[in-house]
């Protein structure tokens, strides 16, 4: 069983004031099945966090 843990993660981009995401931390099973939604704005930049 895999794990994904991610603490404190904050995200500002460039070019903006606002940030995206603010001291986020979550715990993620490689067993599970999900999906991210959102309202336009953050999920391919999360992902590409993820990747490194």
């Amino acid at each position: 069983m895999t794990a994904i843990q991610i603490t404190h993660l904050s995200y500002t981009y460039p070019s903006q004031a606002e940030a995206i995401f603010t001291d986020l931390s979550l715990d993620m099973d490689s067993s599970w099945k999900m999906a991210l939604v959102g309202n336009g704005r953050g999920k391919t930049t999360f992902l590409r966090l993820l990747a490194g």
